[in-house]
């Protein structure tokens, strides 16, 4: 609820702040816990490095280009919002089922706002669909990041679990393309496309479909059989719309209106190469207020924390790869299940991370890299309690 707060919270006319209110909540019950157990783990020495060091480089940069009220709100959202959400779970997520419970977090809120959008989806060419006819990309984003988690369950289910979830499934995937919103759409595409391509086998010249993976190819036929189906019906005008206007000689006005604020990126890091031109600036850069962000991560380092911020960037990228798949790789593991979904989470914010958002927006993709390079720690625990019982059970009935 913390972090998918900016969904729904705007339409809610309250007078305290969800977003933090739910983290309260969750600071209380993780504090809680962690008092019943505590424990520092080596493993959290780097992700609390990497979190202090950017903040070091966001307090550095007010001190070269000056202190403003943009540049002092964005510090604070991340003290206060960003680095709760990327230190938290590495105080709560213990085993594998504290993963799965997220995940299943998750699939239950893109369930329920799902649900309370379907009087707006069935009102056919209504234009973008937004929970209460509010924030539609993140609707999107929510909806996106609940059909991976709820695509997990799928697959893990049993036979008659299958069915419920299915249900689900559909009902998701409808909300995600009648909210009119296109980077989250193409990332679940990109990331179903890879795993198709990992569906199949290639041997002696013959193409073989693994036997797990066909309740995946069946989930894909009855989504391409669906959709198609709808839209001849009325539905996803907005979207279609949407994705005609790319192939139009100007993109439209939301990708000229990217384009030109990738372009003000450039020229600002060009005009500021090794420190850029302040933590928050680029709105005033740009369009003489704030308030305005680069809509794109890279960029958004680039031009308000220089070369600095872009070498910080790549080396949180570089260690989320190396925690997560590199070093677990080097112990002759494969990626397993709970590690793919992670993985398929954190592409899916970086993707629209690259497009949308600025640092304290892309708060989920911060989460997901902490559960994804916490992953395999947790995961080869598992495994040697695992070998460690088996052992004990066969020596004792030896």
């Amino acid at each position: 609820m913390f972090l998918f707060s900016g969904t729904f919270k705007e339409s809610f006319n309250i007078p305290i702040d969800l977003a933090a209110f739910f983290l309260i909540l969750t600071l209380i019950v993780v504090i809680k816990d962690y008092i019943k157990q505590p424990v520092i783990k080596t493993t959290w020495i780097a992700p609390i490095v990497l979190s202090g060091s950017l903040l070091w480089l966001m307090l550095l940069s007010i001190l070269i280009t000056g202190v403003t009220d943009s540049s002092l709100e964005k510090i604070v959202k991340f003290v206060a919002l960003t680095t709760p959400a990327y230190l938290l779970p590495l105080l709560f997520v213990r085993n594998r089922d504290s993963i799965r419970r997220v995940l299943l977090s998750i699939s239950i809120l893109s369930v329920i706002l799902s649900l309370f959008s379907l009087p707006a989806i069935l009102a056919k060419g209504s234009g973008f669909v937004g929970f209460n006819n509010g924030n539609y990309q993140g609707l999107a984003r929510t909806t996106g990041i609940g059909f991976i988690t709820l695509a997990y369950f799928y697959f893990t289910a049993s036979k008659k679990g299958k069915y419920l979830i299915l249900s689900f499934l559909f009902l998701v995937a409808l909300t995600l393309v009648s909210t009119g919103s296109r980077m989250p759409l193409l990332a679940i595409l990109v990331i179903g496309l890879y795993a198709m391509k990992k569906s199949f086998v290639i041997k002696d010249n013959t193409v073989l479909i693994k036997k797990k993976s066909i309740s995946g190819l069946v989930l894909v036929a009855a989504l391409t059989i669906a959709l198609p189906f709808l839209y001849s019906k009325g539905y996803f005008h907005t979207i279609v719309y949407r994705f005609q206007v790319l192939f139009e000689s100007d993109g439209g006005a939301s990708a000229i209106g990217r384009v030109s604020r990738m372009q003000s990126a450039i020229k600002m890091f060009e005009d500021n190469p090794f420190f850029g031109g302040g933590i928050g600036s680029f709105g005033r850069y740009y369009y003489g207020t704030d308030g305005v962000y680069a809509h794109n991560i890279f960029l958004e380092f680039l031009s308000e924390l220089g070369l600095l911020g872009v070498i910080w960037l790549v080396l949180f990228f570089v260690f989320v790869i190396y925690r997560s798949i590199i070093l677990y790789k080097k112990k002759n593991h494969s990626l397993d299940g709970l590690q793919i979904v992670l993985l398929s989470g954190f592409l899916f914010f970086l993707m629209n991370a690259m497009v949308s958002g600025d640092l304290n927006a892309n708060r989920a993709l911060f989460s997901f890299a902490a559960l994804l390079a916490t992953s395999p720690f947790i995961i080869e625990k598992h495994r040697s309690e695992t070998i460690y019982y088996d052992n004990t059970a066969r020596s004792f009935l030896c």
